[in-house]
């Protein structure tokens, strides 16, 4: 059974917090607050969050652990297998091959505990400890956790079991060598099209950030932006970018932007988007023909075709009011397209009301757009902007260009899907 089937939209995002935060801590006890405070931050209320978790309780993919109690809400939920088992079929892409690996270690192998798998697979055991319970669950193991859950340890092996790792083992024969044992021949050729996939990487891996070395990024985020495979981003691109020290792993199948990383992309990735030559081939590229209000349409190509001839470094400020100002327009069109807002309301509301709409109606795909949101606000008000002691640099200004164009990306794309 697919997630989509059992949850809205909404519930889909809190349910993937909650198993997000138990990989995260390593605990099947999940804190709601904690695990669905960037969501809160994003636009949807508490009550809101409590009324996903009732539906996520009632379809079985949580247990109630603490609630109820004189306020009425729920506190924490404990995950569950099955919980987990929909979570990883829809946000783990890889999750068959690391359950085939976990029985092939265990059956191939003679592991026995899941702190040996987990070694030996360089996983946490923690993840590694609920694949051992989704092969308890399908009838191929038999085992036992320890007081306190120190150790799980497989006591049998199911002909169901053996005869799953063999049909593994057959697949693995015709599986390519992976990135590690073809290190020293690759680190000799540098096909364009190869450091091209690692350049648009490095810069999703920064835009989706915001440029914050604390701030990680899903592989899932990558791969649907950028077009690769799980495969080449975990084999070929990951270990390449690593090792240059421009991303740095953090969490499960999440990275973040090194500080060399930034230095790359600043000085050179985002440098050469706003050359001389490159802003004129940028503008006539972009066709804006998707906005269904002209009137809006004139005004987003009027400023996206001036924001191409000024360099962030020179005037900042005029290129972060004119990206917050092209972000409006392209978020006010598709709101009112989508029938949220009629054009007399949404007209009424500022670009930071606009977030949490577009991103629940599916019009934009992510919300990293604090900057933007942080520095727009305040610029056209000299007086606000003493009173907030506003400080601004190119940086702040490079990061709204690139939001500008991601935003862009994911209308167009979103009206495209609309007409189908």
């Amino acid at each position: 059974m697919e997630i989509g089937s059992l949850l809205d939209k909404d519930e889909t995002a809190v349910f993937k917090a909650c198993y997000d935060n138990s990989l995260k801590k390593e605990s099947k006890i999940i804190d709601i607050r904690e695990a669905t405070r960037n969501i809160v931050e994003g636009g949807l209320s508490t009550e809101q969050i409590q009324d996903c978790i009732e539906i996520i309780l009632k379809r079985h993919l949580g247990d109630e652990h603490i609630g109820k109690s004189g306020t009425g809400r729920i506190f924490t939920i404990r995950a569950t297998t099955y919980g987990f088992t929909l979570y990883a079929n829809a946000f783990m892409p890889d999750i068959d091959r690391l359950y085939a690996n976990v029985l092939d270690s265990i059956v191939h192998q003679g592991l026995k505990t899941h702190k040996e798998v987990a070694a030996h697979l360089d996983q946490s055991k923690f993840l590694i400890a609920y694949i051992f319970d989704l092969l308890q669950d399908q009838g191929r193991i038999q085992a036992v956790r320890s007081m306190g859950d120190s150790d799980y340890t497989v006591l049998l092996i199911t002909a169901e079991g053996r005869k799953a790792a063999g049909k593994r083992a057959l697949e693995k024969q015709n599986e390519p060598p992976l990135m590690k044992d073809m290190e020293d021949s690759l680190n000799n050729i540098d096909v364009s099209g190869k450091a091209d996939k690692r350049n648009r990487v490095l810069l999703r891996v920064y835009l989706e950030s915001n440029g914050n070395p604390s701030v990680s990024v899903s592989d899932d985020v990558v791969v649907e932006k950028e077009t690769v495979t799980h495969e080449e981003l975990m084999q070929e691109i990951q270990p390449y970018l690593q090792a240059r020290r421009l991303i740095k792993f953090q969490g499960f199948k999440a990275t973040a932007i090194d500080e060399a990383g930034i230095d790359k992309v600043e000085k050179e990735l985002l440098a050469e988007a706003k050359s001389p030559v490159a802003p004129k081939a940028t503008s006539e590229r972009v066709d804006f023909s998707f906005i269904a209000d002209n009137r809006i349409r004139t005004i987003v190509e009027r400023d996206y075709a001036e924001l191409q001839k000024l360099e962030p470094e020179i005037a900042t400020k005029s290129v972060l009011v004119l990206c917050g100002s092209i972000i409006e327009g392209l978020l006010l069109d598709a709101i009112v397209t989508d029938g949220y807002w009629t054009y007399a309301a949404a007209s009424e509301r500022f670009l930071k009301d606009m977030i949490h709409p577009a991103k629940t109606s599916g019009i934009i795909q992510h919300d990293n757009l604090s900057e933007v949101l942080r520095v727009f606000r305040n610029l056209i008000h000299p007086a606000r902007e003493i009173r907030e002691n506003l400080s601004f640099d190119f940086s702040h200004a490079n990061h709204a260009r690139a939001a500008v164009e991601v935003i862009i990306s994911e209308v167009k794309k979103w009206y495209a899907n609309r007409r189908l």
